[in-house]
């Protein structure tokens, strides 16, 4: 069995270890079981990898998670050296055994993308510690706070950078998700904010709603929550307010009664919230004091997004228009403006678009929408709030999500049919590549600047997978709940 390393930057590991501790070994040993979506890969410093870093989970070949966060298995690199430390582990939740303790100290050389650890030889019985055989390669990738190792059976082991000892059960982004769709709507899930590891997709929080969660979005400039949350329309929704530090609610806004809420945004520049109400309203809200301040009488409301430095709210209801709003907080008056989405290319206008997804970039001022329905990416200039094209989603693509990347140029746009996330170049608006991996959410890692994923399985189990556009590799998946109503990932 090849062992490998997948720290997230490239490795060469001359290493091997005890029968009893083989399946392990390929998780704690790393590689690049990682799918390369693309050709390309991340330099390598010597910085990047030194810390200490502990080993949060394992997902088998064949898609399996299991949460490894409490067997307190360390990797540490410092300038020279190596060292697994592994404690004892009497509980057989790692693969049905126990472990005894050993540490296992080598050192290491850098150079370019291979990383050569020369070890020595250590044997402990029955311990996750061995000694070493030659000639096995590894490669390490390293994605801001998270190192991945793969072997070459497709195992994969995920460790989390471990500040001065501490646990890290609960480091790097989280993904805070609506209640799950499998295969049939939960209520009870829908009835929960659950906060899951980006790294692992084990729970971190689950927090009681007091209504079926609709909509959510994050300022993560306060670091709140903003989740809507719907109990009919004869009597008053909320909106609550999560403070991610402690994972509970803080306060719930009342809305005006009958107003049932859908999808929210937040504009982080002015802190105000937005909520996009059942009728087309629109609910706006003091981020600061976390209080209503109006809802519109317009009725524009459907998917939203708020450009944070022009300040104007986009939203795309079902059919064939585009409407904005910009609020006057001085006055407390809004204005609107309705923008026909006539398709460039073709001359038509689909009668019933499906917007499954928005994003902005705020560099270029520019607003992609992804149609579901009309299997089409829609491009909006927002300083003249006119649509610049609309390009073809090619193959069997239904787009269900888009994001964006400003600094480097990329739209990305999710598909569950079409088995592939297509890759669009925002400087010439076409599709310049695809990534062989179906979605039905895309979210940006706000600490790392990767992409999460949540998709179905082929057995069509939900899972979370990461994106790295830097070094084109995309994690292997991990089990989580279910495919999310909504989900947004903060710090």
């Amino acid at each position: 069995m090849e062992l490998k390393f997948s720290f997230a930057k490239m490795v060469k590991r001359s290493i091997g270890l005890s029968a009893v501790a083989l399946l392990l070994a390929g998780c704690l040993s790393g590689g690049s079981g990682s799918t390369t979506a693309s050709s390309g890969s991340a330099t390598v410093s010597a910085a990047s990898v030194l810390g200490t870093w502990k080993w949060m989970s394992v997902t088998s070949s064949g898609g399996t998670s299991t949460d490894a966060s409490s067997a307190g298995i360390t990797i540490s690199l410092d300038a020279s050296t190596y060292t697994l430390t592994v404690p004892a582990i009497t509980t057989t939740t790692l693969f049905g055994k126990t472990y005894a303790a050993c540490t296992e100290t080598d050192s290491y050389t850098l150079s370019g993308n291979t990383l050569t650890i020369n070890t020595t030889s250590i044997s402990v019985s029955g311990s996750l510690c061995g000694p070493v055989g030659a000639g096995s390669s590894s490669t390490i990738s390293v994605n801001g706070s998270t190192m991945k190792i793969t072997d070459s059976t497709g195992v994969v082991s995920t460790y989390s950078l471990q500040s001065s000892g501490s646990s890290n059960a609960s480091s790097g982004a989280k993904m805070y998700m609506i209640g799950a769709y499998h295969l049939t709507l939960n209520n009870n899930l829908n009835s929960k904010l659950h906060a899951l590891s980006t790294v692992s997709g084990q729970s971190i929080a689950t927090i009681s709603l007091n209504g079926l969660g609709a909509g959510v979005a994050a300022n993560l400039t306060t670091k709140k929550i903003y989740v809507s949350t719907q109990a009919g329309s004869a009597v008053n929704n909320y909106v609550q307010v999560v403070n991610t530090a402690t994972n509970s609610v803080v306060t719930s806004i009342t809305l005006p009664l009958g107003k049932v809420p859908n999808a929210v945004a937040v504009d982080p520049t002015a802190n105000l919230v937005y909520v996009s109400n059942s009728d087309g309203t629109i609910s706006i809200i003091d981020g600061a004091t976390d209080t209503l301040l109006t809802t519109t009488t317009a009725s524009i409301g459907g998917l939203i997004k708020v450009n944070p430095t022009t300040g104007i709210l986009y939203s795309f209801g079902g059919d064939d228009r585009m409407y904005t709003l910009k609020y006057n907080v001085t006055a407390n008056t809004y204005t609107t403006q309705t923008i026909s989405l006539l398709n460039v290319a073709t001359g038509y206008i689909h009668p019933s678009i499906s917007h499954r997804g928005i994003d902005i970039d705020p560099l270029t001022n520019t607003i992609y929408t992804a149609d579901w329905t009309d299997h089409t990416l829609w491009v909006i200039n927002g300083a003249t709030n006119t649509l610049t094209t609309s390009i073809p989603m090619t193959g069997n693509v239904f787009p269900n999500d888009v994001v964006v990347t400003p600094s480097s140029k990329k739209a990305y746009v999710a598909s569950s049919y079409g088995g592939a996330i297509l890759v669009i170049d925002t400087t010439t608006n076409t599709v310049s590549s695809s990534i062989a991996q179906g979605a039905e959410h895309l979210a940006i890692n706000p600490v790392d600047g990767t992409i999460v994923i949540v998709a179905y399985s082929a057995s069509l189990m939900p899972q979370e997978l990461n994106y790295d556009p830097t070094s084109n590799v995309l994690s292997q998946p991990v089990s989580i709940l279910g495919i999310p109503v909504g989900m947004v990932i903060s710090p």
